[in-house]
């Protein structure tokens, strides 16, 4: 080859602008997202039925479920729990539930469900929620469901500490912050 010819040669491979990275891998996508996404319109679409009933709202989210392929209940319940996690960990949340007058367990769970935290996180939940506090009071899952999926496997069940978690790092995270003085 001569010297041209590999000059040329490697002006081509320098001009080339796609450069494979076989490190990088590809993103997985939120199929716990997809879900969600999906549960406000289904129940939009829910003509006739009682959409503040519990079966009805969690009969959709199984629904949603099964529409989306790549996610089991199972993933879906833990990944929902993980999230939850985030927001029953963080006071200004609490406090803002308590002064509510809501229950944070269940406020976590719907407002995630209905695809709304990352809302909640820029305005605050009384802003996000502002007339729809009732979307927020009843917890579409229960704790031990919850703990089941995360933890429990059919050699071993989830333990009862884990089934109360949740619930006991609420509980004394709302004994011990700060009151509101009245003026």
């Amino acid at each position: 080859m001569r010297d041209f010819e590999k000059l040329l040669l490697a002006s081509l491979v320098s001009d080339k602008k796609i450069v494979e990275n076989p490190s990088k891998t590809k993103r997985k996508p939120n199929y716990f997202g997809t879900v969600n996404s999906k549960y406000d319109s289904l129940l939009a679409n829910q003509i006739g039925a009682d959409t503040s009933q519990k079966e009805v709202r969690r009969g959709i989210i199984d629904e949603c479920i099964k529409r989306v392929e790549g996610i089991t209940q199972k993933e879906y319940l833990t990944t929902l729990r993980d999230t939850m996690c985030k927001y029953v960990y963080y006071l200004p949340f609490l406090m803002e539930c308590r002064d509510l007058g809501l229950d944070a367990f269940a406020v976590a769970q719907n407002m995630i469900i209905l695809n709304r935290h990352g809302k909640v996180a820029k305005i605050g939940l009384g802003n996000a929620f502002r007339g729809r506090e009732d979307a927020l009071k009843d917890a579409l899952f229960t704790e031990a469901e919850l703990a089941e999926a995360k933890f429990g496997s059919v050699e071993n069940p989830a333990t009862d500490t884990q089934k109360t978690q949740l619930s006991a790092l609420i509980g004394n995270a709302m004994n011990i912050l700060p009151t509101v003085e009245a003026v």
